[in-house]
């Protein structure tokens, strides 16, 4: 059984915690480790994983290793373990290129991968893109595959195109959180109450991206012409998706991205 290390406990790495103890309880064991022993031991006992003592013993225990600590604690995390030479480090901070988590490591580990999750690994459905090392092997770069997959889908990638693949996958959730309480702040004018509202847009959003998965998978029809196939004339859908893209809708979402890129950038020269 693969022995699969979470090292930080915060938003992200409970969130792929959960991922891999709810679909992958048969092929990994989990080990956790946070500096702070009361974010881990509870996620600990209800998951069923291991609480490491330290940073090296998690890391000297574990066939890979998932640090999930901000992108400002990474060097610091990474350049005070003792010997990473024995695990797959796989980093999942915004920012931090394959050749700076190298130069951070005191050591070179069996594996280096960059993977960038999303918040909704929790409940298996995170899109995650990956990018591995020159000196990964085909084999490890395959069992990152398999740990991730068990918080959604993953793409691997060139990791020139992080930026906007963290954008797309990595901050959406949190944009796509707003466009739905902001819709049902809508439906709350309209009468609508609000938990309510929340549910009807939740749920019609939820089946809308799983129409255009299915489309796409089985006959290539792209979301635009998905769209096409609401619209009537002079009817309702049409008439709020001008009054929409009148406000700024497509331009909000390129700008929305274009920051996300633009502060990711900034991060990797922070380093």
């Amino acid at each position: 059984m693969l022995k699969v290390g979470i090292l930080g406990t915060g938003s992200m790495g409970s969130a792929i915690a959960r991922g891999i103890a709810a679909n992958g309880a048969d092929k990994f064991e989990l080990h956790l480790y946070a500096r702070r022993t009361a974010s881990s031991e509870p996620l600990a006992q209800e998951l069923g994983a291991k609480v490491a003592k330290s940073a090296d013993e998690l890391v000297a225990s574990c066939d890979v290793t998932v640090v999930a600590v901000k992108p400002h604690q990474m060097n610091g995390v990474l350049s005070n373990l003792t010997d990473p030479s024995q695990t797959v480090i796989v980093s999942v901070a915004a920012g931090r290129s394959l050749q700076t988590l190298s130069e951070d490591l005191p050591a070179c580990p069996a594996g280096l991968v960059r993977v960038m999750p999303n918040v909704n690994a929790s409940i298996g459905r995170s899109m995650s893109g990956l990018a591995a090392s020159a000196n990964t092997a085909k084999a490890d770069l395959e069992k990152v595959i398999s740990i991730f997959n068990c918080c959604g889908s993953c793409e691997v990638i060139d990791e020139s195109l992080f930026p906007a693949f963290a954008a797309l996958a990595g901050c959406l959730p949190g944009w796509i959180f707003q466009l739905i309480d902001s819709f049902a702040r809508a439906g709350l004018a309209q009468g609508i109450p609000k938990a309510q509202a929340v549910r009807i847009v939740a749920t019609a959003m939820a089946g809308s991206a799983e129409n255009v998965e299915k489309n796409a998978a089985a006959s290539g029809l792209s979301p635009a012409a998905l769209v096409d196939t609401v619209l009537s004339p002079a009817g309702t859908t049409v008439a709020g998706l001008l009054a929409a893209e009148e406000a700024g809708l497509s331009r909000s979402a390129t700008a929305a991205v274009q920051a996300a890129v633009d502060r990711d950038n900034e991060l990797a020269k922070a380093k």
